[in-house]
């Protein structure tokens, strides 16, 4: 049976958009800038944790650390949103800030390109991080195929 072309009806394949999408393309997004910290910084003071933060706002703790320790470069504004309007801490609104898709953020530098490979966004740095795991999980097989090694009669 032939394969059909891609984008053609009944092929299993997705069409090829014109236009390239980040994968969050759906959302805006702003730098974490001094306003935004200190803005967390007061909600940790008003609530007493961090784990009080993360429930009234629904997200992860993980998610909070990443964005006051600096792993995090930006700041969605569905999550912000949620933290303004949830907590009421006041003086902050959505508008006070440069909303940016994640396009933007590629050509300004501040986020990495994404790669795709097998309709899955992936960076250069996962790709490496895969090869090298791949590549410790054979060597792993083949010594334990060696080690257990069983002489047929």
């Amino acid at each position: 049976m032939k394969a059909r072309p891609q984008g053609e009806p009944g092929s299993s394949r997705r069409s090829v958009h014109s236009e390239w999408r980040h994968p969050n393309d759906w959302d805006l997004y702003t730098p974490i800038t001094e306003d935004i910290l200190s803005f967390m910084s007061r909600l940790h003071d008003i609530n007493g944790s961090w784990r009080k933060v993360a429930e009234i706002t629904e997200t992860r703790l993980r998610v909070l650390r990443r964005i006051r320790t600096g792993e995090r470069k930006t700041i969605s504004m569905t999550l912000l949103d949620r933290m303004l309007t949830r907590l009421d801490v006041g003086g902050i609104t959505v508008e006070d800030f440069d909303w940016y898709t994640p396009n933007e953020l590629v050509e300004r530098g501040i986020w990495q390109d994404t790669y795709y490979i097998a309709d899955q966004a992936i960076s250069p740095e996962q790709i490496e991080k895969n090869r090298a795991r791949r590549k410790r999980l054979r060597k792993r097989l083949e010594k334990n195929r060696r080690e257990n090694w069983i002489e047929p009669r």
